[in-house]
């Protein structure tokens, strides 16, 4: 608590208060001034703007209609007359917290196994869940408005600057704090200006300019040109100069690229090539494919049979005798084979005629053994070739 002794005018300094346990308890008090109400009728002119402080008094019950049909200077009345009500209720509030949280968080007892004994008074979480409050909820309002009064308390003291520090005005220029000829008042001065500038501002109206503390050898980087500087004493910059370390190493990814580029392009290329060389490939083997067929003789490159004719089953050396029904199958197949026979001959010849009709344009004949021969052809000067037939055996 603040002790104040009115004879000297000394102040002495705040001590936490301290618990039965030892255990410093979270309640921050400070001393509010006293607030004055002036009776009613009188104008108020603290403001910039001033109003008329009616005989308006609000009370618990009032609602959103009964506000909306006020008058200015009611409303502004009640408003300021319920905020130093609830304030002082706060206040009071506070002061009950803080006992009950003194009174019901002392330490619990312990059994010899160090288990936690229920004294005769509940624990402080019992102690609030009995008038239908949560401790956690209720810590957490009076913190909030502690915080909220010491900052409020903060923000009425003027700011302190050192002599020659840089400040910015209300206008957000860069000024220079030259002294404080009284309390809430400042002197400055512009940057570069002389004495005969200084000017007396409100010290609530300046802004403190974070000013970066650099030591020797320190590095800054610029951002307008990106290059790097380090500080080597008495106000001086040293350039490290890198642009040519980056400069090659730029060149040396950008080669590195290029060859990836060629690489690609040059497999690409062989790709391309590769499948090119093998549709020619095959394109040549269907052309000789088709020539054979035209020019040769139909099953001349018919596979044999790898099988010996000695491997073939043998018969058995005494045939079971045969009965009428099985000669007269057999006769029949003889003699469905022999038209079939017929019939196959009938149909070579007939395709072979078709062959010699189409092969015959192009010089390719076929002699009396059934052989292929070439008729003629021309050269490249134009001249007619002929050539022999081979010679009959």
């Amino acid at each position: 608590m603040h002790s104040t002794n009115v004879e000297n005018g000394t102040t002495s300094q705040p001590t936490p208060e301290t618990a039965p346990t030892g255990v410093p308890t979270e309640s921050v008090t400070a001393i509010a001034p006293t607030e004055i109400i002036p009776p009613s009728g009188t104008p108020v002119t603290s403001g910039p703007s001033a109003f008329l402080e009616t005989a308006y008094e609000p009370h618990p019950d009032v609602t959103v209609e009964e506000v909306t049909k006020l008058s200015d200077d009611d409303l502004l009345t009640g408003l300021k007359k319920q905020h130093s009500k609830t304030k002082q209720e706060i206040e009071a509030y506070l002061i009950y917290f803080d006992e009950t949280v003194r009174r019901f968080s002392a330490a619990q007892p312990r059994s010899e196994g160090g288990q936690f004994e229920h004294k005769d008074q509940p624990t402080l979480p019992e102690a609030f869940d009995a008038i239908g409050r949560n401790y956690e909820t209720e810590r957490k309002r009076a913190s909030r408005y502690r915080n909220a009064k010491n900052t409020r308390l903060r923000r009425l003291n003027p700011p302190s600057f050192d002599e020659g520090e840089i400040v910015k005005d209300v206008n957000f220029a860069e000024c220079v704090f030259i002294s404080e000829p009284k309390a809430g008042k400042a002197e400055i001065a512009p940057v570069g200006g002389r004495l005969d500038d200084v000017t007396t501002v409100p010290a609530n109206s300046l802004v403190r300019v974070r000013v970066k503390r650099i030591e020797l050898n320190d590095l800054i980087l610029c951002a307008d040109d990106d290059k790097q500087y380090r500080y080597i004493g008495k106000g001086l910059l040293e350039c490290l100069d890198i642009s040519a370390l980056i400069k090659q190493k730029q060149e040396r990814d950008a080669a590195a690229i290029r060859e990836r580029q060629e690489q690609t392009i040059a497999n690409a290329k062989a790709t391309v090539a590769g499948k090119a060389r093998h549709n020619a490939g095959l394109r040549e083997e269907i052309t000789k494919r088709d020539h054979l067929l035209v020019t040769e003789k139909p099953g001349k490159h018919r596979k044999r049979s790898h099988k010996p004719k000695a491997a073939r089953a043998e018969k058995p050396t005494d045939p079971k005798p045969k009965s009428k029904a099985d000669l007269d199958k057999e006769k029949q197949k003889a003699e469905e084979k022999a038209k079939q026979k017929v019939q196959d001959d009938a149909r070579r010849a007939e395709i072979e005629d078709r062959i010699r009709a189409v092969i015959a344009p192009f010089g390719v004949g076929v002699d009396g053994n059934d052989k292929s021969v070439f008729l003629g052809k021309q050269s490249a000067d134009g001249n007619e070739v002929r050539l022999q037939q081979e010679p009959t055996s």
